[in-house]
């Protein structure tokens, strides 16, 4: 029944749901019945709480909207390092996989859409990238592509099993950390450095024909 697949989705994290802030918590907004799905992205050092009114406007477009959450991110400050310290790429993409499966199961056709924030973005174009052929457009907003600092890439590589601390000059929020690892700087250097090399100069037509829209700050 269509209760059950939503309840599949809290089940990915029902294990984990203690370790994160309430702000920070994956949700999902159901049409309940089967209909135009969009899987969420967020940032780094964010979680699903900052994408709560982008989900909203997918929703009343008539979307079902699900959201991933990092493992590495939105915990209790007490869970923070050791997972921050351990995460690779390959968890990420685990972590987007389970909720794809859902998302394919909710939605009304054999594709789904995906909308990216920062990193999220990054993460939109190589799960597109991954599930070619199975996404039905893109929705970048102030998306990561690439690293500018390189040489800051590879210190982090060296330093990634400290637990220094990046302050980023911003307090913490519900759904927000103030700060991220030097693991996490290098995990995202080997994301974007692999989407560069692999996925956006050597485009596969599927991908170059997703529809694309793009929202940019002055920054960007």
């Amino acid at each position: 029944s269509f209760i059950n697949l939503e309840s599949q989705f809290f089940d990915l994290y029902k294990n984990r749901m203690e370790e994160i802030k309430e702000g920070s918590r994956p949700f999902l907004l159901s049409q309940h019945k089967k209909a135009p799905t969009v899987v969420m992205f967020h940032g780094l050092s964010d979680s699903p709480g900052s994408l709560k009114e982008v989900a909203q406007v997918y929703y009343r477009l008539g979307y079902n909207v699900l959201t991933v959450l990092l493992r590495d991110h939105g915990l209790r400050k007490e869970n923070r390092d050791l997972a921050r310290l351990k995460v690779r790429v390959a968890d990420w993409r685990a972590d987007i996989d389970q909720v794809m499966q859902v998302a394919f199961l909710l939605s009304d056709s054999s594709k789904v859409a995906l909308a990216g924030y920062s990193l999220g973005g990054a993460l939109a174009t190589d799960t597109a990238d991954r599930y070619e052929g199975k996404i039905s457009s893109l929705v970048y907003i102030t998306p990561l592509f690439k690293m500018n600092h390189q040489g800051f890439a590879h210190v982090a590589k060296y330093l990634r099993g400290l637990r220094y601390l990046l302050k980023k000059g911003i307090d913490e929020s519900a759904h927000f950390y103030p700060d991220f690892t030097f693991n996490q700087v290098y995990q995202t250097y080997l994301l974007t450095k692999h989407l560069r090399l692999n996925v956006t100069k050597l485009a596969k037509n599927n991908f170059k024909e997703i529809p694309k829209m793009m929202f940019l700050t002055d920054a960007d």
